[in-house]
């Protein structure tokens, strides 16, 4: 008798246990399946199209509702910071460093609701971070092809906490390709090619949009120089908006790896070198890298990808996000004054 009711629980405990997996995993695909059927009824996924050299207040009444405040927690506690909506279907460009490690995103939008979101694709090095809301805003167009020093621009985001969500400031673009020597985990590293304007930014600024007078994304906020006043920093647009097709097309995209670090020849002169080439100045590769087994060394400066010349880092950044990992790639590189070039097949980073 004892030999069957053990039995019978053990049956029991088994079914009990199958039902319990097969409802977590049922949960899981619902959970991320309704980030890819988001619900349109709360803001039209339209484009905001604004017309050329309109006034800055027309232009922050119409871009209000594709820009959104986010609140990342993490272990560590809240995170505050920015996005901006740049594709259809709730695509929202952020900082990493704002949505770093996070458990949970809850963004803030312009009419008073919240929506949550999951990180789809991050770059630290790049400081960008591409999350998808689980409901579609409306979305905005992105200028990677033009910006220039004096041009006017405005700047959106959400400074020092939620009560100064949308707040706006408007300057002038002060320089271009600028480069920041940052601190991180592992050691020193540059960011590299950024708008540098002066529209006040602020802790909470992290991820908003840099915005022209045609109401399009030239960049996004990344950091502001706490040591002088008036100096705010944008990644250029032109660096992310190759990985944001990618990512769209296949939300399982993963960073190609193709494993230099460097930087514009063209700003070598300030570290003690100075070249007539224009291109990547290799100042290290990992021997385990694609870039290595292409016969690329220190010191090398890359000029070609795919014979798609590159002139700074900026470049090099845009031509990888073309491809995937196990693309193939032929690269042209300067040793000595000589020209050399290779073939190497991209990893996954």
């Amino acid at each position: 008798m004892n030999k069957v009711v053990k039995l019978k629980n053990i049956v029991l405990l088994i079914f009990v246990l199958c039902f319990a997996v097969l409802f977590l995993s049922a949960c899981n695909t619902n959970d991320k399946d309704r980030y890819f059927n988001t619900d349109e009824s709360s803001m039209v996924p339209r484009l905001i199209n604004v017309e050329k050299d309109s006034t800055f207040e027309t232009i922050a009444k119409n871009i209000a509702p594709a820009v959104v405040a986010i609140a990342s927690t993490n272990s560590l506690g809240t995170s505050i910071g920015s996005g901006v909506c740049v594709y259809s279907g709730g695509y929202i460009l952020t900082n990493e460093h704002v949505v770093e490690d996070s458990n949970k995103i809850v963004l803030y939008l312009y009419n008073g609701d919240t929506a949550n979101a999951i990180k789809l694709w991050s770059d630290t090095n790049m400081d960008i971070a591409i999350l998808k809301s689980d409901v579609a805003l409306p979305y905005l167009p992105i200028n990677d092809d033009s910006y220039a020093t004096g041009e006017d621009v405005m700047a959106v985001g959400t400074p020092l906490n939620l009560i100064f969500t949308h707040t706006y400031t408007k300057g002038i673009i002060s320089a271009i390709n600028r480069t920041l020597q940052i601190e991180t985990e592992n050691g020193i590293s540059y960011m590299q090619n950024l708008i540098q304007h002066d529209a006040s930014i602020n802790p909470g600024n992290s991820g908003g949009p840099l915005i022209n007078s045609s109401g399009e994304i030239v960049g996004i906020n990344t950091l502001k120089v706490t040591s002088g006043e008036g100096l705010g920093f944008a990644i250029p647009s032109k660096s992310f908006v190759n990985v944001i097709s990618q990512v769209v097309s296949d939300s399982e995209y993963k960073t190609p790896y193709f494993g230099v670090m460097g930087y514009d020849a063209s700003i070598a002169v300030y570290y003690g070198t100075e070249f007539d080439t224009k291109g990547v100045y290799v100042v290290s590769v990992d021997p385990s890298s694609p870039a290595y087994l292409c016969g690329i060394r220190n010191e090398d400066i890359i000029t070609k990808i795919n014979d798609q010349e590159l002139t700074n880092m900026l470049d090099l950044k845009c031509e990888l996000y073309k491809y995937k990992a196990n693309d193939k790639i032929t690269v042209e590189f300067c040793r000595e004054n000589e020209v050399l070039s290779g073939t190497c097949t991209l990893i996954e980073r």
